[in-house]
């Protein structure tokens, strides 16, 4: 749309004009150079990243992620309870056993063990996952052991039951060890 009586610049104007025009900076920039810069970074190749060479025998510049450097879980309940519960002087209210169960029979029997549990105003209650089967592996399929002691916890981490879970951990050894969880429940409200 441009003006009907549109007055043009006087020499003296447009050089003004000029000057003022390249001391700013425009607040948008063209459409078209935002467009090219965002294809640019899109199609530049990634950076290689510079791994050492490792030898057969060399011992590893840095310690393997094992069970001691994961960070564990916050805890969330009083050191006094706590302390009974490792010494494992805390009797489960509840347990529910996972031997010999397939993952898509034992994860609904969780669930529907765990919430019905916190109904019921349990505060401990002892998953029994079992430690896996002791058969040797395959030198050509790697044998996976334990899926439901690996499956479990992540499965407890999860919605619907992760509202009503105040703390996880192993069990003690009279209740299980390593082959169980003890669940320590939120109160209800």
């Amino acid at each position: 749309m441009t003006r009907r009586n549109a007055r043009r610049l006087r020499p003296d104007e447009k050089l003004l004009w000029d000057q003022v025009k390249k001391n700013t900076i425009p607040l948008h920039r063209p459409a078209q150079k935002v467009l090219t810069e965002a294809v640019e970074q899109i199609v530049q190749k990634p950076r290689r990243m510079d791994i050492p060479l490792f030898r057969i025998g060399q011992t590893p510049d840095r310690a393997p992620l094992t069970k001691s450097t994961i960070p564990p879980a916050p805890i969330r309940m009083d050191s006094k309870n706590l302390a009974r519960l490792k010494k494992g002087k805390l009797a489960p209210e509840a347990r529910l056993d996972l031997h010999g169960m397939t993952l898509t029979q034992a994860h609904p029997a969780l669930i529907g063990f765990i919430l019905k549990a916190h109904s019921k105003g349990n505060r401990l209650v002892l998953v029994i996952t079992g430690k896996g089967n002791k058969q040797p592996a395959s030198q050509l399929a790697p044998v996976q052991k334990g899926v439901l002691k690996r499956q479990v916890p992540t499965w407890l981490s999860q919605a619907p039951v992760s509202s009503v879970i105040q703390y996880t951990t192993n069990a003690h050894t009279k209740h299980g060890g390593d082959g169980a969880l003890y669940v320590y429940l939120r109160r209800i409200r």
